[in-house]
């Protein structure tokens, strides 16, 4: 498997308890909550992916059998959370977002203040989000990564950041970026072949932003 999800999964298994309750948002291959379902067959997994035939994909060519015990529910995974959110409908041990639109970047519906709070309110006591985080930490697009690590920050007193191939790899790598409610969170110091790094050692990037929502166009 990609050492992303190699590395999402280890870092899973070890934040998490038996029986825990997953929100996976994006499904794809659906490799990750597979993974997980194998692991643990207690456990409850809920997959938001936005296209059905992504799922019958994964049912037809890439191992995902109904015996997972996985569900699927199909739909804007930002639109789906908000939903669940104005009903009351938390309790989840663990969402994991790996969702991306045009040039493998995270929506941006998905990294702003909002949204992380939305998501912040899916968890329960103790529970943790983390994102697959496509970008460059250093050089011509940073900022991009940094703010929405910004954003994150702003809305999670507890944020630990891993990367895979070295934090001054001038090139697009993935990131893991794992939030908690918790101040004074312990995370793993690793995550499969992902390294920590440490708060203390972020640069300073001037120039990034917190994300807010965009504001609905006014109406003609």
């Amino acid at each position: 498997t990609f050492a992303y999800v190699a590395g999402g999964e280890r870092w899973l298994g070890e934040v998490s308890g038996r029986g825990d309750a997953y929100l996976f948002l994006g499904g794809g291959a659906y490799t990750l909550p597979r993974a997980v379902a194998g692991r643990d067959p207690s456990a409850r997994i809920t997959v938001i992916e936005l296209d059905p035939e992504v799922t019958r994909v994964a049912y037809r060519w890439f191992g995902l059998r109904p015996e997972h015990g996985i569900v699927s529910v199909h739909g804007d995974a930002r639109a789906v959370v908000e939903g669940w959110a104005a009903e009351g409908r938390g309790g989840w041990d663990r969402v994991y977002v790996d969702v991306y639109g045009g040039r493998e970047s995270l929506p941006h519906s998905l990294v702003t203040l909002e949204a992380l709070a939305t998501l912040r309110s899916l968890l329960k006591p103790g529970g943790t989000l983390a994102f697959n985080v496509i970008g460059t930490a250093v050089g011509e697009g940073s900022l991009r990564f940094w703010s929405t690590v910004r954003t994150a920050a702003a809305v999670f007193p507890s944020v630990q950041l891993y990367h895979h191939l070295g934090h001054d790899y001038p090139e697009r790598q993935n990131f893991l970026l794992a939030l908690s409610p918790e101040a004074g969170r312990r995370w793993p110091e690793r995550a499969g072949m992902f390294e920590t790094w440490p708060r203390e050692e972020w640069p300073e990037e001037e120039g990034t932003v917190v994300f807010r929502d965009r504001p609905a166009p006014r109406a003609e």
